[in-house]
């Protein structure tokens, strides 16, 4: 990202725009509901795909890889 003289950042990348994007549109706090939701995630009686589903569906709106918390 490159910051211009009028201080506004450019946009230069895809993870650029990610990073723009999440920091204007996302709330502080999802990111703390969202790994909340994953702690408190239980299989039930839902089948193996939806809670695998569900599962995957969790980590990537949090941006988590394997190697994170």
């Amino acid at each position: 990202m490159d910051i211009s003289l009028n201080k506004r950042l450019t946009v230069v990348s895809w993870e650029d725009l990610k990073l723009c994007m999440r920091a204007r549109f996302v709330p502080p706090h999802y990111r703390k509901e969202l790994l909340l939701k994953l702690q408190r995630l239980q299989h039930g009686t839902q089948s193996v795909d939806a809670y695998f589903k569900e599962l995957q569906t969790t980590l990537t709106k949090i941006d988590m890889h394997e190697s994170e918390e």
